[in-house]
């Protein structure tokens, strides 16, 4: 078997300008434009958050003689702080139970409260988005505590959105 062998460059910009490229259709073109008019500006920047585990619950031991009850939560702070200079930093406690119907409800505070933000949480292929509240809190309910991984997603207006996927898992019994 040969290998087919690439045009020098002089060739291949002719074959590229050649009458095989066509325009799309003027009305493709035309709702193409009006999409795009309307996407939402994002901030620029590669982040406006660098998200750092500052505690983990699951990740210290129960102290000796103590048994994981049923109710067992787990708990999560998460620092955010800014990738731009001067900007404020922010920083979300997390706390995840398992309701007595098996599935999961994730419960939290984002500080300082940002105005207009929201908090979705996908697991799986489902995915759940809420209002943060006036003083940053945000509950989630019913989240499947089968899913392989869980997805938190902060979304504040006027940066970046943060997404936190540390796997937020009540410890099983």
């Amino acid at each position: 078997m040969t290998r087919d062998r690439l045009p020098d460059p002089e060739r291949l910009a002719a074959l590229l300008s050649g009458d095989r490229l066509h325009e799309p259709p003027a009305g493709t073109l035309r709702r193409a434009i009006a999409l795009g008019a309307r996407l939402e500006e994002r901030p620029a920047g590669v982040a406006a958050w660098v998200a750092r585990l500052l505690f983990d619950s699951a990740a210290s031991p129960l102290p000796a003689g103590v048994r994981g009850g049923a109710g067992t939560d787990r708990r999560l702070l998460y620092q955010l702080d800014p990738a731009q200079p001067g900007d404020e930093a922010a920083q979300v406690d997390l706390r995840v139970r398992q309701d007595a119907g098996g599935t999961l409800e994730i419960t939290g505070q984002l500080l300082p409260p940002p105005a207009g933000a929201s908090v979705t949480v996908r697991a799986g292929k489902v995915s759940r988005t809420t209002p943060v509240g006036a003083i940053g809190e945000f509950a989630v309910h019913g989240v499947s505590a089968r899913a392989a991984k869980i997805v938190l997603t902060l979304d504040v207006p006027g940066r970046a959105p943060v997404t936190l996927d540390a796997q937020p898992r009540v410890p099983r019994k």
